[in-house]
């Protein structure tokens, strides 16, 4: 049986419960491969290892599904790891905050950001508080836009586009886009934003615009951001109907979707 320490994720606490055959194949079984595992021990023991991986919060999905399974305990352990880590992200929130208020400078703001930028993607407040820290993390990267806005990039333009579209802003979503084409000849994240944007809303004027201004420009091309200059050629989607565009939205074709895990210079 397990005691009570055991259950707290603190990396102060983490101790081996298991023999280094299991450590080993920890390292290979995805966290959703370890809840199908039919012995309810080895099942558990297996989870909790999985909880105490260093890059966990990686696979914050795997454990947020785990809170549907039928074993208590595996329940158990993914409600604690969750509410031990919104505590975190809470309290680092607050205190980065709260340096970056007394010190007011750019440097610290960035890391603000970075972090803000992290934990909105693990998804793991109710939506209110999502909300909340979408504002704040929205309004302080506007504080960096007028401060100088050299240091916001494209990947940090495609994070905030990414985070509220998924509120269907579109005022806050444009306002952003606009700022991505400012940069999108010299940043590819930006380019392609923008490309995915006006392919989105279906404005061929915007689009047909944005890929003459990329192939005039001195931006290094990569094979995606190249494949989508090569088939949608500069007066906009030629033969296509507005029917076949919209299908292609909605099934990902064409303009593809972006990742956190295939954008350019993503961490």
């Amino acid at each position: 049986m397990l005691n009570e320490e055991e259950l707290s994720f603190s990396k102060k606490r983490v101790r081996m419960i298991i023999g280094d055959d299991i450590e080993k194949e920890i390292d290979r079984v995805p966290i959703e491969e370890a809840l199908m595992i039919s012995d309810t021990m080895n099942r558990r023991q297996l989870f909790l290892e999985v909880l105490k991986r260093p890059d966990v919060e990686e696979y914050m999905g795997g454990i947020h599904n785990a809170m549907a399974q039928e074993d208590s305990e595996v329940v158990h352990y993914a409600a604690s790891y969750i509410t031990d880590t919104i505590a975190k992200y809470k309290d680092t929130e607050k205190r980065l905050r709260t340096i970056y208020e007394e010190s007011k400078e750019s440097d610290t703001l960035l890391l603000y950001l970075q972090f803000c930028d992290n934990m909105l993607h693990k998804k793991v407040f109710s939506e209110p508080e999502q909300k909340i820290y979408l504002n704040f993390f929205e309004g302080y990267m506007e504080e960096l836009y007028q401060k100088d806005k050299t240091k916001v990039n494209g990947n940090m333009l495609a994070d905030i586009i990414e985070l509220r579209n998924e509120y269907q802003d579109a005022g806050g979503i444009e306002k952003w886009v606009k700022r991505a084409e400012d940069i999108m000849e010299q940043d590819l994240a930006a380019a392609k934003e923008v490309l995915k944007y006006y392919f989105k809303i279906r404005n061929r004027s915007g689009f047909s615009e944005a890929v003459r201004r990329i192939k005039e420009s001195s931006l290094v091309l990569d094979g995606e951001l190249l494949e989508w200059v090569r088939f949608y050629p500069s007066d906009g989607w030629g033969a296509q109907s507005s029917d076949t565009m919209a299908q292609e939205a909605h099934h990902g074709t064409g303009i593809p979707g972006r990742t956190r895990k295939n954008r350019q210079g993503g961490r």
